[in-house]
């Protein structure tokens, strides 16, 4: 059983790097390149316009921008977590709560989209508050 389990798994990644090669293939040979520059704070669809005949496709990736999140603390009892947030409150900030993920209960308290300036607020709530059990994560 474990060498046909065994043998399944190798074929699926055959066929996952085959495909792979393929797409690069095709990305490397492409002599019509051309630079696009994609602001997604826009929520307008994106349009391409090529009256070139040749075009087999196009591929339109959209990543939205990461957010990142400076944690005060992440919990599997949602209870601990609303308990944290309500004194985060108090104190006056202005946290929230993660929806679970990986079962845990994450309380923000600050919110950022540029990573430079989230780390640099990080340090300073660190330095501010005394504790270094701040964290950051990086979201979407």
């Amino acid at each position: 059983m474990k060498k046909l389990q065994r043998l399944l798994l190798l074929f699926v990644a055959i066929l996952a790097f085959a495909s792979c090669g393929s797409m690069e293939e095709r990305i490397r040979n492409d002599e019509d390149t051309a630079d696009v520059t994609v602001d997604f704070n826009n929520t307008d669809p994106i349009v391409i316009e090529n009256d070139s005949a040749d075009v087999d496709s196009v591929v339109v990736v959209n990543t939205p921008p990461a957010v990142y999140y400076i944690i005060a603390g992440s919990f599997k009892d949602f209870k601990n977590a609303e308990k944290l947030n309500q004194e985060l409150a108090k104190a006056g900030n202005n946290p929230l709560i993660l929806p679970k993920q990986a079962e845990f209960n994450r309380v923000v308290i600050a919110k950022f989209d540029n990573e430079a300036q989230a780390r640099t607020e990080l340090e300073k709530m660190r330095a501010q508050r005394n504790d270094k059990e701040l964290w950051l994560l990086k979201g979407q």
